[in-house]
């Protein structure tokens, strides 16, 4: 049984019919304005919606697609865009978020330029951003909001001398720190350095900084020490 979605009465979370006003069960319908093109579609048992709501774009084309058990979110829960790209792909279950939802965001002009996962609110999964003229800007994967795992970064046409999509540097990350071996590459490709983070730091470049950091105060001394010695001379030769 089919029914315009105007035609029945909503209190709370029940739609009634108006004759007997009592929980209607059926499929409830409307149209967009003007037109006889279906906007949306929702299944209802006993007044509450049950299975899954569908709307539209004007051409037909799927915008929402999300289920329910007895009134409350439960099962799929995915929104494409108007051109039929994915926008959104989530489970619900009694009423909650279920697992890891995966998002998509494009230009303007329809170029996908992130893809990513997301649990309990936060990143969780893999991560890809593209650059708006084709390939990869970044990509990796997070665990419960933290950089975990190999992350890559690429030049882009911004970056002098640079070819797009070349790999800029390849790291390993920790829950949230650099850990693990890692490469830095120039703007042609070639390896420029590499090495091993333990716990977010690179001993090696660590050590060589802390050396020049030594030298660097060795040679303000030695800078302080000539000042003082042509101050005492000048003083010494002009009495």
């Amino acid at each position: 049984m089919k029914r315009e979605k105007h035609t029945l009465l909503k209190k709370g979370d029940l739609w009634i019919d108006p004759d007997t006003m009592r929980p209607w069960s059926g499929l409830i319908f409307s149209t967009f304005k003007g037109s006889s093109v279906v906007e949306e579609w929702m299944p209802v048992q006993n007044g509450q919606a049950h299975g899954v709501w569908e709307t539209f774009y004007p051409d037909s084309s799927p915008k929402t697609r999300v289920g329910f058990l007895n009134g409350v979110l439960h099962g799929i829960d995915e929104e494409f865009s108007e051109e039929g790209n994915p926008l959104r792909h989530a489970i619900n279950e009694n009423g909650k978020r279920s697992g890891v939802s995966t998002f998509w965001e494009y230009q303007s002009n329809k170029t996908l330029l992130k893809k990513y996962s997301k649990r309990d609110g936060v990143f969780h999964g893999e991560y890809e951003e593209y650059l708006s003229y084709g390939g990869f800007k970044e990509k990796g994967s997070y665990s419960n909001g933290l950089k975990h795992g190999v992350w890559e970064s690429y030049f882009t046409r911004l970056d002098y001398g640079a070819r797009s999509g070349v790999l800029r540097e390849r790291i390993n990350w920790s829950r949230g720190k650099k850990h693990g071996p890692y490469e830095i590459y120039d703007v042609s490709g070639e390896l420029v350095r590499s090495g091993t983070h333990i716990d977010g730091v690179d001993p090696i470049v660590a050590q060589a900084e802390l050396e020049a950091r030594e030298a660097d105060k060795k040679i303000g001394h030695v800078g302080v020490a000539i000042t003082i010695l042509l101050i005492v001379l000048s003083i010494v030769f002009s009495g």
